[in-house]
């Protein structure tokens, strides 16, 4: 990084203002249709449903045997009030800003970027579009952490420059913070990253590198209490091959950087008008000379920085033999790629300025529409959630309006319309979806049209009260469940649109309306063994 040392610096009020203003309405554009969102997904339908029945002991025991109690603790308390998905897409989005804010003041006040360069870091890390599930319940503890996290590096590099007495106090602050952070682990080798920053950019003292210390220990000691146990024992293993890990790295740059940014350049292209606008919108707000009189700051070391908290990123992830896909649950793994590499794209791109001498405003539209091209890439992905969640409440209604459906034990499902970013299902995702129309007995699903001991086998993992399938009847009425479009399901953007505004300011059209999102079948299937329950018992619709 850039060699310039000393205490951070207060720019103007008016700037200061201004920016964080321009970052709080980037966030708002990028991630605003979460705060929309009313879906639920995958862990999060069993999460929903325990709070909403109100079942601590399962909640507390998913996580106590994932390592995680206090997790559990996170989730009690965001899912008590009546619009608890709501509460908790926001607690979401707020993460996402403060962290977006955090690592602003961290890079302005350091005085190793300028003001702007910081805040190009701040809202590239914010649009970065490789972490696509921040709509799933299950992440917003883990968005908490990264929250907390930059907000806790922030207020601790001020304590740097403060007298003894506030020092202490602030520390003390982080210290609590930063231990809540590591809830999430992979926080733990970023904390190494914060340290080598505030080293490498402030002078600390014996006072700030035993706060360090102590909060290193009591990370230790944490994780190493809360292993995971019962039916999760064993699970993220440390592997000591270095192959493995390599080859984890490289997964991380394939499909986290360099996947990613071309889907989402490419996504931008095909979107001229999109592009055509971003591109106006930069020039008039950065061809005034006010708008770039600061000599670009970031460098090679600023460069050399980013791999190695990229290496920090990814090393947790790597050593455990993950990487993340460009779609769905796996994405979750990449939620700290994206401050390393936004660092890397404005070191790189402040570098070939000071090279190039372009004209002062080109580095600046070249960044804008990497964060378009970025926000955008986003935004679809949060239509994309939405409309998932349209379809799944569309087959609900279409359910409970089937006369006789309820009488079936078990649905074979037939899928004809996948829609989001993962259209796949968890068939526990089934099961919950099913109580939420029919409480009086647990029903099931399985995909295709399975034997009858093939459903049983396949259903075998799930009979406990986990998934409360432990009263199911496997020898009950089985029928087939096909889900085709319907006439208002034509796209992402429409379906999560109208769905919206419907259910905001129209709600009574809303039950018509899903209705008619997909169209479904219901058809008894015939039994192929003897002492399953017969037509003539009641199965037939």
């Amino acid at each position: 990084m850039a060699s310039t040392t000393g205490v951070p610096i207060t720019y103007g009020t008016g700037t200061a203002r201004r920016t964080a203003l321009v970052l709080a309405s980037a966030t708002l554009t990028v991630h605003g249709l979460l705060l929309l969102n009313d879906g639920v997904y995958w862990d999060g339908h069993l999460i929903y449903t325990y709070l909403y029945e109100r079942n601590w002991a399962e909640l507390s025991t998913m996580f106590r045997e994932g390592g995680a109690p206090q997790t559990a603790v996170i989730h009690w308390l965001l899912g008590q009030s009546l619009h608890r998905v709501f509460i908790y897409k926001l607690t979401a989005f707020v993460a996402i800003l403060v962290a977006t804010l955090a690592i602003w003041r961290l890079g302005a006040e350091s005085r190793r970027v300028t003001n702007g360069e910081a805040a190009w870091i701040a809202v590239l890390t914010m649009a970065y579009p490789g972490y696509r599930v921040a709509v799933e319940l299950i992440e917003t503890p883990s968005l908490i952490c990264y929250g907390c996290f930059f907000l806790a590096a922030w207020i601790d590099y001020r304590a740097l420059h403060r007298d003894r007495g506030r020092a202490v106090a602030l520390h003390l602050l982080t210290g609590v913070l930063f231990v809540l952070s590591f809830t999430l682990p992979s926080m733990v080798p970023m904390f190494a990253g914060y340290v080598l920053f505030a080293m490498l950019t402030s002078q600390s003292r014996w006072l700030d590198r035993v706060t360090w210390v102590l909060v290193l220990i009591a990370a230790t000691s944490i994780r190493w209490m809360l292993r995971p146990g019962g039916g999760h024992e064993g699970y993220n293993q440390v592997s000591l091959s270095v192959f493995s890990a390599i080859t984890e790295f490289g997964w991380f740059l394939r499909y986290a950087i360099y996947d990613t940014t071309n889907r989402a350049i490419a996504g931008l292209i095909a979107q001229p008008l999109v592009a055509l606008g971003a591109l106006l919108a930069a020039r008039a707000t950065f061809a005034a000379p006010s708008a770039c009189d600061e000599t670009p700051r970031a460098d090679l070391r600023t460069f050399g920085f980013s791999i190695v908290l990229f290496g920090l990123a990814v090393g947790p992830y790597a050593v455990v033999g993950k990487h993340p896909l460009l779609d769905g649950w796996t994405t979750r793994h990449a939620l700290l790629v994206g401050l390393p590499f936004a660092m890397a794209i404005v070191a790189f791109s402040s570098m070939l300025e000071r090279l190039w001498r372009p004209k002062p405003y080109v580095r600046q539209l070249v960044l804008t529409v990497v964060i378009v091209a970025f926000g955008a890439s986003l935004v679809q992905s949060y239509l994309g959630w939405q409309a998932r969640w349209v379809k799944d409440v569309s087959v609900l209604t279409n359910l409970a309006r089937t006369p006789g459906a309820e009488r079936y034990s078990i649905f074979l499902i037939d899928d004809r319309f996948p829609e989001g970013g993962e259209p796949s299902y968890r068939l526990y995702e089934w099961f919950s979806l099913f109580r939420r129309i029919w409480h009086d007995r647990p029903r099931a699903a399985v995909f295709g049209e399975p034997s009858v001991q093939d459903i049983e086998q396949a259903l075998a993992p799930f009979h406990s009260g986990r998934y409360y399938l432990a009263d199911l009847d496997l020898l009950g009425c089985e029928a087939k469940l096909e889900i085709r479009r319907g006439r208002y399901g034509p796209d992402d953007f429409t379906m999560a649109l109208t769905y919206s505004y419907t259910r905001l300011f129209k709600p009574e059209r809303l039950p018509d309306y899903l209705s008619q999102v997909t169209a479904i079948t219901v058809r008894p299937r015939p039994f192929d063994r003897p002492d399953a329950h017969s037509a003539s018992a009641g199965c037939s619709p």
